[in-house]
């Protein structure tokens, strides 16, 4: 019995350490913005650093509500999680209380935000979109997000 436990237990860790290695494999291979087994991606691919990051960074989102490199792109890291933490909360809210935000202006909050990410993900000539309508679009949740700021909870 106890061999068989022990074997139980030394399989369940080598397919855990493995299931880690090769996700940590997985996330430094297409996370890589170098060509394709060019010398960068090569160094990138070796480097303890790449393997190691995600660690780091998800203990500090844990530790610290966001690691280093969100801090690092702050705008980035805000245009995508102000939507999910809106759409949270919309959802989440009462609707009986009346100083609450209409549907409308929750909608035009998110969708003005969310908009605006086409805005910052795309290159400015080559961008399909019409800037100036997306810019006023985010000024306007920007107005709605400040007025509104102390409804902002469940």
């Amino acid at each position: 019995m106890f061999l068989l436990t022990q074997n139980l237990f030394w399989a369940l860790g080598v397919l855990t350490f493995t299931g880690f290695c090769g996700y940590m494999v997985y996330c430094a291979f297409w996370t890589a913005s170098y060509k394709v087994f060019s010398s960068y991606w090569w160094m990138e691919m070796t480097s303890l650093y790449t393997y190691t990051n995600p660690i780091y960074s998800a203990y500090n989102r844990l530790r610290y509500g966001c690691s280093y490199d969100d801090a690092w792109g702050f705008d980035t890291y805000l245009l995508k999680m102000l939507p999910v933490g809106l759409k949270h909360i919309r959802e989440g809210g009462f609707d009986d209380d009346e100083s609450r935000l209409s549907e409308k202006d929750w909608n035009d909050m998110i969708g003005g935000i969310e908009a605006y990410r086409h805005v910052h993900d795309c290159d400015y000539d080559e961008c399909p979109y019409s800037h100036t309508k997306l810019e006023q679009d985010f000024d306007y949740a920007m107005f709605l997000l400040t007025k509104h700021f102390d409804q902002l909870w469940i």
